[in-house]
């Protein structure tokens, strides 16, 4: 029987360390030297886009990762891709595939908190599982997800929810799939993706991403507006509750907004997102669209921030993405 072509991108991560202190040191080739399994499982094709920390992944970085593996599927052919990485930054990489993953083709992305060659590192079965899932017929048309210990996590959900636990991924509604005895399980009570409309493809929003800074600034009690003085393209700020700020930071909100600079605004906490119309104070949430601010809903910090991102690469008002 034919195995299908997946297309493996390697860009590092703790999947791809070893030692102690861990570093970055193997290959994507050694990564799949290491799974003999996979052999029965995908005729796999590895590019080795970088070898990097997570934390030294950024936006273009993600972009031209996703590109990689866009190419593969579209002009070569291939049944699905895998991107491996650092899990510091796999939120915001998933994020940003799930604004141009418009493919039905699996995409997975995966990593690992235990490094390579340390007892019971979770990176080779990790690393098997995805794979599994990017050139199974049956993991088709649910969008791009995140593969951690079993579980497929929808893109635009996902979230590292611990630091070092081996479950570190989660998402709101849950996964959308298992990966069990070696093979793909839906879970059905979540809808499939089929059709989802992606903003461009990853090498037009690559080529664009360059030079737009965009901090996240986190509000705090007895705050006021200087930490909003630095020169920016945008801010994304979480806010207390439901998406309140002290007053004393209201000012250089006001003054951001009168420049046309957007103001996101997410809930400090991990599960709720922001209100809409609840509390009226000045700061509160009410207030703050009033003012002009974008309420960013359920979307966290880091996943508003690519958001952000990708809107001003296109020209596009930030506003259309929340």
């Amino acid at each position: 029987m034919k195995r299908p072509l997946v297309q493996l991108v390697a860009t590092g991560g703790t999947i791809a360390m070893t030692g102690t202190p861990a570093r970055p040191a193997l290959s994507g080739d050694e990564l799949v030297a290491a799974v003999p399994q996979l052999e029965e499982v995908a005729e796999l094709r590895v590019h080795q886009a970088s070898n990097v920390p997570g934390v030294n992944l950024d936006p273009g970085s993600m972009a031209r990762a996703l590109n990689a593996a866009w190419e593969a599927v579209v002009a070569d052919g291939a049944a699905g891709a895998v991107i491996t990485q650092g899990t510091d930054t796999i939120e915001e990489t998933a994020e940003l595939a799930r604004l141009t993953w418009g493919r039905d083709e699996p995409l997975a992305i995966t990593g690992a908190i235990r490094t390579g060659g340390s007892l019971a590192s979770d990176g080779p079965l990790n690393l098997l599982d995805a794979v599994r899932f990017a050139a199974s017929p049956d993991a088709r048309g649910l969008g791009p997800v995140v593969v951690f210990d079993g579980l497929a996590h929808p893109a635009g959900e996902v979230v590292k929810a611990h630091s070092w636990r081996t479950d570190a991924f989660a998402s709101e509604g849950g996964p959308v799939a298992e990966i069990v005895e070696g093979r793909v399980r839906l879970r059905g009570h979540r809808p499939q993706a089929t059709g989802h409309r992606a903003l461009c493809d990853p090498g037009h929003l690559g080529a664009r991403l360059g030079g737009t800074y965009v901090p996240i600034v986190a509000a705090a009690a007895g705050m006021d507006s200087r930490v909003l003085e630095q020169e920016a393209d945008a801010f994304v700020l979480i806010a207390l509750g439901a998406g309140h700020l002290p007053e004393a930071m209201l000012p250089g909100v006001d003054r951001l907004l009168a420049r046309e600079i957007p103001v996101v605004i997410c809930a400090r906490p991990e599960r709720g997102g922001t209100l809409e119309r609840t509390y009226g104070f000045d700061g509160s949430e009410t207030d703050l669209a009033e003012r002009g601010a974008i309420l960013a809903g359920g979307a966290s910090a880091w996943k508003a921030r690519i958001r952000v991102l990708a809107a001003l690469a296109l020209g596009r008002d930030p506003r259309e993405l929340f």
